[in-house]
């Protein structure tokens, strides 16, 4: 195949639970408001070891729940992120097993162009213009293409036969629509709470 933007390309693949998990888990992580409501809760669980810390020190000068206060909040610090990860996982598991249910494991036909991409999964045919597209993002196992609506068409890059060509296609798409592609190959899932 060509790399020229003007021949239509077409790739066929299916979509499994974890490239959806990933998908959202990665949306999760760059996400300005989820980042904000794990900061807070983060924030929130050490303030009442402190605060009730302080309390037990200064007003009742219980020096032992003090201390058992100060080692909760340690413990908090440490195991709390610990603790998000894994929720956040089960969560986003739960999350696309009800939502996806239809959609993992069938095949889903890609086509694109400069102008448009069509997608057919289930009978049902999506034709979008490429200006919708408002970036496109390139982490290890998918690349997911974000659209101004919000929606995200997810690609699982072990199941293109030419990768290679695909990356290239799209990093001239972007390039031609002058919008991001971000490449982060080494992202990992990690609760994230200062952007």
């Amino acid at each position: 195949m060509s790399n020229n933007l003007e021949d239509l390309m077409t790739i066929k693949y299916s979509l499994e639970e974890s490239d959806y998990i990933l998908h959202q888990l990665y949306h999760s992580s760059k996400s300005p408001v989820a980042i904000k409501q794990r900061r807070n809760s983060y924030i929130f669980v050490i303030s009442i070891g402190v605060f009730f810390g302080l309390l037990s020190y200064f007003k009742d000068n219980n020096i032992q729940a003090t201390i058992a206060f100060v080692v909760f909040t340690i413990v908090c610090v440490f195991s709390y992120p610990i603790i998000e990860n894994v929720r956040h996982k089960s969560h986003f598991k739960k999350h696309v097993k009800e939502i996806y249910k239809n959609s993992i494991g069938k095949t889903v036909e890609f086509e694109f162009s400069e102008d448009f991409i069509k997608t057919t999964e289930n009978d049902s045919l999506s034709k979008i213009s490429t200006h919708e597209i408002s970036e496109i993002n390139e982490i290890e196992k998918i690349i997911m293409i974000k659209l101004r609506t919000g929606l995200t068409l997810i690609i699982p890059k072990a199941k293109i036969i030419e990768i290679e060509n695909l990356t290239s296609r799209l990093k001239e798409l972007a390039s031609s629509l002058n919008i991001a592609y971000n490449i982060e190959l080494h992202w990992k899932w990690r609760v994230n709470y200062w952007a």
